[in-house]
């Protein structure tokens, strides 16, 4: 079968040629870009030439995946049925020509194809000059960087009261907002997160007039872009008649002394030209023209300048204003019937002021200042820490490659080496982003054989939460990328809908989208599509589920119903239940589940709504905080315990000046409870109190978890993927120990919050159950869609808004405003740029709809509930559909209510007296315990802990008494002195003799090795497990130090490691743990320092292997 845009797919493929490419959904780009890849293959001298730069990692590992599986279907010369695939093959045989003449082994190094996301482009540039160093030896990348931008926030707010150059801003702020600091703090934290989009702003002195100029150049060049698209809009064949009808206006209230900006056009000889200093009389003819609302007027009256025809006594008089009325309005009708010249005047009367007020340029000075000290405060942080975030990683990759005045050494070595860039998904493309790619072609020229190929669909663009600014693909495809133009393509053709879904998306969204494209507010019009296979027709539908004031659980009946019918009908295939928030599928998952309907869902069902975690979250806080009440009743009250609420009623109001804690270490509490509550309690008070002692001297994962354990925690579990979720929780403790955190329990349950249950994996693979945007690149045969006319969640106020303004010259304008102060008048600029960000968001909101419907091969359910008098929530998906579907929908009936007995009570979850817990205390030892992939508690082999600990014991007792103390005993008695401690440890006798023969041999090594035996030598103000308190980045912690000592002057810090080497490089190897325990060591480095001034040194020790590496935070 033919291809109807198999022309503009074959000039595709001209590796001579720049070209930036519309792919709308199901058009088969991923195949079109690995042919250009494969044509690209075919013209270069070495792979890397290529760099092809995609936003997921999936995304890339899939095209070189499906490069190397076409190289591979050439080498075995197979034949695909597929046009296009036969194409694809046809590539690939000219590849394998070039493998072979070259010697590129590429089937053997399929890694030689430069295939990757943005961020590991970003991080390969950074690692090529050492942008980084700063931060210590290659910082991690974090994926959550939340707690670093509160601790900076935190460190800037505290120079509050200090005499600093930046506390008179921090007062300055706190004073806008309230004195509310919690507040502040929370907006910087957020401002953080988007420093990229800002930072450049900055740099220069906010003193500097230059700074404020440049502000308010923006300003004018936003309203001079709206002057001259009004222009553009309005036909010169009205422009005599509205100017006779302005002049004749502002005539009339003049004479008649009304106010309005009409009376200043009475001189004008013509209609004004698109200037700033003409911007008034623009204004006049708005307020001519609209009502205040921006609608086009209907009546015209006194307050306009038109005075009816009884207000004049000469008869020319009267004759002249029934006139004027009647061509007012005849004119007012011309106009209605021009495209895009109402939105044009409303552009304009929305426009911000040219300039700043002095109370606006206030707040702004001091949120500059602020900006630049909080952001040296994250550089610090992040050095503190060891680890960076991807805005980080980013800035740097830009520093790499230096400016297009002065570019970098290496920039100039990539522009030798790179001939050819293809990046996927360009419509989610950020600013940051594109000057990358400009910066990277700054030395291309037209015709040097260099190209861009750039694929995405602006009708896709959904990612604006992440900075992807679709204006820009439409200002590329208009202007290209710096010198080189690019060829603009089209595809037309869907592989993957049916007729049947693609003839409704065609016809509705060809509405529902804006009918013109336009940079700066991100409206992207229609490009229809055309069903490739128009035979597939049967059993494919797009049907409308409407109900009127229904509930909710209505329509998730509804669904869970069309669900059964579905896999009753088509067992095999795949069916999608997408929604635009996690919030909107509540009743959907409860009905599913009580239907016993299995399902996949993806970061869906939130953790913390489950009771075992709730439970989880308050045994943490009782244990952390004993005078935390509420905490207390929670784990009293849990299924491992089942007190009752008259119970709980006595324990919480007798002695309320004592914590629960205390009262339940007194004997006269329990003769007020219950039988059944003084038995609950004497089963799992022996189990607090032995935990209440470990307080601090566990970790925190091990503490927490065998309480949990002990109390019968996995008895309250109902499902076997329960125990995963509970591990999330765990895995989430063991982080904050890792970093070595004391915990904050709000930031616990903050992150907690984050937790999702993992996808079940016994279940089938046919219902899936996702958000909109993560649905995004798949594909399924029915899609369901429920609750269209939700809205989303309101952003939160910002502390600053800014809009980095694509404009029609091809440049950007940058806005900035403050938040108004608490109880002050909005701030127009600030007003300005939300409402046009809510016009971004408005025309998002309807591609993310379509995206959701261009998930369907053969079905498309859409389910809505309308209120009685048919109106539709603003920003909700069904609001631009409604009107097109509101004439041709019948309501369905809703399920009948259930009913309650109103004598109903809930019955308690717990344990039934007596319970025998199956695990006890001598089962678990620290750091046994603890969940694995597959369902169901494991143990952890126990041996490699026991012997750390006992060799860490032997060194410091070298340390303290010198390798004597172990060289002069004899081998039986230092076996029998190995034996004793580690049965003490608890280990199997079974494992005795081979662990006894492993650390006699372990401590031969070292004492066998002249690091080892330097070490362990007196030397000055040595110590062994040394133990030090210190305030450390605002938080106090206790840390042990293995070994420190001075020689030569030198503060050495040491860390003894038990790890067993067993690969070939043993570099990478230390390495490696080196930046696993560069945090731990930072904090000994930062208590040491604050007492002593002599240079410090840090090293980890192996006495395993022996190994040794040292190095230094010290600049």
């Amino acid at each position: 079968m033919m291809i109807d845009d198999k022309e503009a797919r074959l000039r595709a493929l001209d590796p001579k040629t720049s070209f930036i490419v519309q792919a709308p959904a199901g058009s088969g780009k991923t195949e079109l870009l690995i042919q250009r890849f494969l044509v690209l293959l075919g013209t270069v001298t070495q792979p890397e030439e290529i760099i092809g730069i995609t936003f997921t990692k999936k995304s890339a590992a899939e095209m070189r995946a499906r490069i190397m599986h076409a190289l591979h279907q050439a080498l075995q010369k197979k034949k695909p049925e597929s046009l296009h695939a036969q194409k694809t093959l046809e590539l690939a045989e000219k590849v394998l020509q070039q493998n072979e003449s070259l010697q590129w082994n590429l089937l053997e190094s399929p890694h030689r194809l430069r295939l990757q996301t943005i961020d590991s482009f970003n991080a390969y540039l950074t690692r090529q000059l050492p942008i980084l160093s700063r931060f210590g030896a290659n910082p991690d990348i974090t994926d959550d960087a939340t707690p670093l931008y509160r601790q900076a926030a935190q460190e800037f707010l505290s120079h509050l009261e200090e005499n600093h150059p930046w506390s008179d801003a921090i007062a300055t702020i706190i004073f806008h907002m309230d004195n509310d600091l919690t507040k502040v703090e929370m907006l910087l934290v957020n401002l953080l997160a988007k420093r990229d989009q800002w930072l450049r702003y900055i740099i220069l002195n906010s003193h500097d007039p230059v700074l404020r100029k440049t502000l308010e150049k923006s300003l004018e060049s936003i309203v001079t872009d709206a002057l001259q698209n009004l222009d553009l809009h309005l036909p010169k064949k009205y422009r005599d008649e509205l100017l006779y009808l302005l002049k004749f206006s502002s005539k009339n209230l003049r004479e008649n002394n009304k106010e309005s900006p009409i009376a200043s056009c009475l001189y004008l000889r013509n209609i004004p030209e698109p200037t700033l200093n003409h911007s008034k009389y623009w204004l006049a003819i708005a307020e001519l023209l609209l009502t205040k609302s921006n609608q086009w007027r209907k009546r015209f009256d006194k307050d306009i300048g038109f005075l009816p025809a009884d207000f004049y006594k000469n008869s020319n008089e009267k004759k002249l204003a029934q006139d004027a009325k009647q061509r007012i309005f005849s004119l007012i009708e011309n106009l209605k019937n021009e495209k895009n010249l109402l939105s044009a005047f409303e552009e304009l009367r929305l426009a911000p002021a040219f300039t700043y007020q002095e109370s606006q340029w206030k707040i702004l000075d001091a949120l500059h200042t602020a900006l630049k000290v909080v952001t040296a405060e994250l550089h610090v942080v992040f050095q503190q820490q060891g680890k960076i975030d991807y805005i980080e990683n980013a800035l740097a990759a830009d520093t790499a490659l230096g400016t297009d005045e002065s570019p970098t050494d290496l920039n100039l070595l990539l522009d030798y080496q790179i001939k050819h860039i293809l990046v996927d998904e360009f419509q989610d493309t950020s600013n940051n982003q594109y000057q990358l790619l400009k910066k990277l072609s700054a030395g291309w020229e037209v015709g040097d054989g260099r190209t861009f190929f750039l694929v995405g669909d602006p009708m896709q663009s959904i990612y604006r939460f992440r900075e992807a600014e679709v204006g820009i693909f439409i200002r590329t495809r208009q202007h290209g990328i710096g010198n080189i133009p690019l060829q603009s393509l089209t595809l037309t053709t869907n592989f993957r809908s049916t007729p049947a879904i693609l003839d409704w998306i065609n016809e509705h969204f060809h509405h529902i989208f804006p009918s013109f494209d336009d940079i700066a507010t991100g409206a992207v019009s229609y490009s229809r599509s055309k069903a490739h296979d128009t035979e597939l027709t049967e059993h494919s539908h797009v049907t409308l589920h409407a109900f009127k004031n229904a509930e909710e659980e209505t329509e998730a009946k509804a669904i869970t119903k069309l669900i059964k019918q579905y896999k009753n009908q088509y067992p095999a295939e795949k069916i999608a239940i997408l929604v635009r928030s996690r919030t909107h599928l509540r009743h959907i998952v409860l009905a599913l589940k009580k239907a016993h309907i299995p399902y996949r869902a993806i970061n869906i069902d939130p953790l913390i709504e489950r009771p075992f975690i709730q439970d989880l979250i308050a045994l943490t806080r009782a244990l952390f905080h004993v005078a935390d009440r509420v905490a207390w009743l929670a784990i009293l009250r849990a299924p491992w315990c089942g007190l009752s609420l008259s119970d709980l009623f006595i324990l919480s109001n007798s002695h309320t000046k004592k914590s629960l804690w205390e009262q339940l270490q007194t004997d006269s509490i329990f003769d007020e409870l219950s039988s059944d509550g003084q038995e609950r309690l004497q089963r799992i008070l022996p189990i607090l109190k032995a935990k209440m002692a470990e307080r601090y001297r566990k970790n925190t994962r091990y503490w927490i978890e065998s309480t949990w354990l002990l109390l019968g925690g996995p008895a309250c579990l109902e499902e076997k993927s329960d125990l995963e979720d509970a591990d999330a929780y765990f895995n989430l403790l063991e982080k904050y120990e890792k970093n070595s955190e004391l915990l904050n329990l709000d930031t616990l349950y903050e992150h907690a919050g984050l937790l999702y249950a993992k996808a079940e994996t016994h279940t089938d693979d046919t219902l899936h159950i996702m958000t909109i945007h993560n649905a995004k690149g798949l594909e399924f045969d029915t899609v369901i869609l429920p609750s269209l006319q939700r809205k989303a969640s309101h952003d939160e106020k910002q502390l600053l808004l800014w809009m980095d303004q694509p404009r029609q010259d091809g440049k950007s304008a940058l806005i900035i405003a403050p938040i108004q102060g608490v109880g002050k008048n909005s701030d127009p600029i600030y007003d300005y740029i939300k409402r046009q960000h809510a016009i971004k968001n408005n025309y998002e909101k309807n591609r993310l709809l379509y995206v959701a419907a261009t998930r369907a091969k053969k079905r498309l359910d859409l389910f809505f509930n309308i209120k009685d008098k048919e109106t539709v929530n603003t920003h909700s998906l069904l609001e631009e559909l409604w009107p097109l579907v509101k004439n041709k929908i019948s309501y369905q009936e809703s399920f009948p209510h259930e009913t309650h007995d109103k004598t109903y009570v809930r019955h308690i979850k717990r344990f039934p007296l007596p319970w025998k817990n199956p695990i006890q205390e001598r089962n678990l030892t620290e750091d046994m315990a603890y969940h694995q992939k597959n369902p169901g508690f494991q143990l952890k082999d126990p041996l490699p802990k026991y012997r750390g600990i006992l060799i860490h014991q032997i060194l410091q007792q070298m340390s303290y008494f010198g390798i004597s103390w172990w060289q002069e005993k004899d081998f039986s008695v230092t076996s029998s002195y190995l034996k004793k401690h580690l049965l003490q440890l608890g280990m199997p006798h079974t494992d005795l003799n081979t662990e006894i023969e492993f650390i006699h041999q372990a401590i031969k090594n070292i004492l066998n090795d002249e690091r080892g035996k330097w070490i362990l030598f007196p030397h000055q103000e040595a110590e062994a497990e040394y133990r030090l308190t210190a305030t450390i980045q605002g938080k106090s912690r206790q840390l042990i130090m293995d070994r420190t000592f001075v020689n030569d002057n030198i503060r050495w810090i040491i860390d003894y490691k038990t790890s067993i080497f067993n690969r070939e490089n043993l570099s990478e190897f230390l390495l490696e743990e080196q930046k696993k325990y560069q945090q731990q060591m930072f904090y000994y480095f930062e208590a040491m320092r604050s007492k002593d001034k002599r240079p410090i040194r840090m090293g980890l020790y192996f006495p395993l292997i022996p190994a040794w590496q040292e190095w230094t935070f010290e600049v």
